[in-house]
């Protein structure tokens, strides 16, 4: 990699590029409008900048065209620092865009002049995050449509909150007509709401991005969500504008925050304190050593714990704007199936993924008698002659991993039956590893699928409401790693899959001859056979290269060649988290 980022460094001197690093490490809602701010520099002057970024939240930069790699040392070599100096939050003020801030500091610092291409970030998605279906169908079994609801805030900020029982009343009134997903950083409070997906604290940056990704709508107050649906593409117009409802209140001036197409509540100018917004940070002392605890930054215009301006807005305001959405013909309320999918919500909290960090209380209740033993659990790994060297690594460190929790484990050899491909064979050798004494559950991880996290129980993954366990990609169901029951229904399932062979189906990139075609077949064909098979969200037991997290319990290297997945293999083993590969090591279609 060191070699590759020299190349780019010599090739940018060649090519007389001015060579610029982007430095802030500010809020991500920040850092949101700060990825805009890159595009229309590029647009505004094409083939004259490479630019690099120091940020916080590396993340958000996922898979930018426009970045180069650009070293910190590297000779003549110019550095932008994101002071804000254009935003002023004394009197008297100016009326200013916050995307117009970002500009005047690459104008006044790079000497350039810049306008706008358009007001929002410019986030992109990997083919492999567009195609993923998004947690909400993975949760739900079925595409529905759905509103991001951020209903909190920061600590330090209070001045931005605004009621929660009014944010209830919104979810209320829409019940069965608008599906709310609510979100917020475990950090940050972020009171829970009845009837919606909870996935408060339970995403990633880039599993929030998937999943604004395929919202309907947003509703919040002035903070990421409201930048995000601004800044990443939507699934379901060209045009990438998403609704948006704002609860904003008083605090800044509205022009500097509002989005274009985004319904914006604010009460600037309706109370003496709120004359062009007053940017008051805090209700009451909090005590902890920050600068918004003096007196400067207290809001004094209080009604109960809110502040005048937020307490102005009711939840009959906030409906209103959301309707208009809806009336004016911009989306379309649920119907019909989606009413069913999104009554799957439990009316207290969403249904919890294994594996993840919540409360202890919240996690399902999984009965002990689903192994009587850790020895009642069979894993299994195998492969072929071309993937030996992949499934010495991979199956070596899962007979560790057996061994560590009590489980049982065997490595097999797999053998093609023609016309079949080879990975038919894993369908025979489940069937095998069900019929021997004392086993329970059998696991099946394919040799390019590799146990990272030797902690986590994988027996805490099964499940007493299903009898399959199977992990989800851009195809929803990915066979290369499942489990399975030992029961009369699993054996006919796998005993249908292993007597019909391939079917044609057709899915995405995926060959109709595989085996995971046939299994997806029968499961759409068959509604009655869904309630046996529970999709488990991706990155629960599928991490790829591209969504891996430390502390992930599986990394699947599928669709790269061999030589790249041992070399990523062993650095993950050595702890070094992977870094998504060029296009060219991938073989498949995912890039």
């Amino acid at each position: 990699m060191d070699l590759l980022q020299d190349e780019a460094a010599e090739r940018n001197r060649s090519n007389g590029l001015r060579r610029v690093i982007f430095e802030s490490h500010t809020g991500a809602g920040d850092i949101t409008v700060l990825t805009g701010a890159l595009r229309d520099l590029h647009a505004r002057h094409p083939r004259t900048f490479a630019v690099d970024v120091r940020t916080s939240y590396p993340e958000l930069w996922f898979y930018n065209p426009h970045l180069t790699h650009v070293g910190d040392h590297e000779d003549g070599v110019e550095r932008v620092v994101f002071a804000l100096k254009a935003l002023d939050t004394k009197k008297p003020r100016r009326p200013a865009l916050y995307f117009d801030v970002f500009l005047h500091d690459l104008r006044e610092q790079l000497g350039v002049e810049l306008r706008p291409t358009r007001y929002g970030g410019d986030i992109h998605l990997s083919p492999n995050e567009r195609l993923t279906p998004d947690p909400v169908a993975q949760l739900l079994g079925s595409r529905v449509p759905y509103w991001i609801i951020g209903a909190g805030g920061k600590y330090d900020l209070t001045a931005k909150w605004w009621d929660s029982a009014r944010y209830q009343s919104v979810v209320d009134y829409f019940r069965d007509r608008i599906l709310f997903v609510q979100v917020g950083a475990a950090e940050h409070r972020h009171p829970p709401l009845r009837g919606v997906l909870d996935l408060r604290g339970r995403t990633s940056m880039r599993e929030l991005v998937r999943l604004m990704y395929g919202s309907q709508g947003v509703l919040c107050g002035v903070t990421l969500y409201m930048h995000l649906a601004a800044g990443v593409p939507t699934r379901f117009n060209d045009n990438n504008e998403r609704p948006c409802v704002v609860v904003a209140g008083a605090r800044e001036p509205q022009l500097l925050t509002q989005y274009p197409g985004h319904q914006f509540i604010h009460n600037v100018g309706t109370l003496p304190c709120s004359n062009g917004g007053c940017w008051k940070a805090r209700t009451k002392l909090l005590n902890d050593g920050s600068g918004f605890d003096l007196p400067e930054h207290l809001c004094t215009n209080l009604a109960g714990e809110l502040p005048r301006c937020m307490d102005l807005i009711t939840a009959a305001d906030v409906i209103r704007r959301i309707e208009g959405f809806f009336e004016g013909g911009a989306t379309e309320y649920l119907q019909g199936y989606q009413i069913r999918v999104a009554r799957r919500v439990d009316r207290s909290r969403a249904r919890q993924l294994p594996g993840m960090n919540m409360p202890e209380q919240t996690n399902p209740v999984v009965a002990k008698s689903l192994l009587q033993s850790p020895g009642g659990l069979f894993l299994l790994t195998g492969a072929d002659e071309r993937m030996r060297e992949v499934a010495e690594v991979s199956g070596h460190r899962l007979e560790e991993y057996a061994l560590r929790h009590g489980y049982r484990s065997r490595r097999v050899t797999l053998v093609a039956e023609p016309p079949r491909g080879v990975y038919w064979a894993k369908i025979s050798a489940v069937l095998q590893a069900m019929n021997e004494p004392g086993v329970e559950w059998v696991g099946w991880f394919d040799a390019d699928a590799i146990i990272l996290n030797q902690d986590m129980a994988a027996a805490d993954l099964l499940r007493s409401d299903a009898d399959v366990v199977v992990a989800s990609d851009q195809n929803a169901t990915c066979v290369g790693i499942f489990f399975v029951r030992v029961c009369p229904w699993s054996r006919r399932f796998f005993e249908t899959i292993q007597f019909l062979g391939p079917v044609g189906y057709v899915q995405d990139w995926v060959d109709v001859k595989q085996e995971q075609t046939t299994w997806r077949y029968l499961v759409k064909t068959f509604p009655e056979l869904q309630p046996h098979v529970y999709l488990v969200e991706q990155h629960v037991m599928n991490s790829y290269v591209e969504t891996y997290q430390p502390g992930d319990f599986v990394l699947h290297l599928g669709g790269l060649d061999n030589e790249a997945r041992l070399r990523i293999m062993q650095q993950a083993i050595q702890g070094i988290s992977p870094v998504a590969p060029f296009n060219d090591d991938f073989f498949d279609g995912r890039s």
